[in-house]
């Protein structure tokens, strides 16, 4: 899988003169475009750099390094999963981009639904059916008043003030 990561570094002293960089790229060819850009006078000069903007599909801190961003680009591209799935796990907080391994998402169980109503339809259908839910899971989502409402005005219910007839 690939990401496409890029950072626009500056000075700390000056962090809105600077330049793109897409990664992977090394701070010595960073240095060597804020050369050419006139931000640094050499590309030995010991001077902090800073992200002041990035575009990524994770949060990158203004002082996170160069190499481990690399890092990232090169640990991701041994992931065989869809990138729109990958960047929806990092944005959860289900992976962490900068401590990642490959093993988090190789048996990755994904359930195909369009809502959160066939997420749910898919989970039960997946466990037996809902007679596999627990009673504290039943409680907590089926309205037994709604029901038992319906099975009155369905008709096969009759209610006798002290009970229910049940019709035939």
């Amino acid at each position: 899988m690939e990401i496409n990561i890029k950072i626009f570094v500056g000075l700390v002293s000056s962090p809105a003169s600077g330049v793109w960089a897409t990664l992977p790229m090394s701070v010595s060819d960073i240095k060597r475009e804020l050369v050419k850009r006139g931000v640094l006078s050499s590309p030995d000069e010991d001077k902090e750099l800073m992200i002041s903007d990035y575009e990524a599909p994770f949060k990158i801190s203004e002082f996170e390094r160069v190499e481990r961003l690399n890092e990232v680009i090169y640990n991701v591209a041994d992931v065989d999963i869809d990138s729109d799935v990958f960047e929806a796990l990092v944005e959860d907080g289900r992976i962490d981009i900068f401590d990642f391994d490959v093993s988090e998402v190789e048996d990755l169980n994904v359930v195909e639904a369009d809502s959160e109503e066939d997420l749910a339809s898919s989970v039960i259908e997946e466990v037996g059916g809902v007679s596999e839910l627990g009673e504290e899971t039943l409680n907590q989502y089926f309205d037994y008043k709604a029901y038992g409402r319906d099975l009155v005005l369905g008709g096969d219910f009759t209610n006798l003030g002290n009970g229910y007839f049940v019709g035939n």
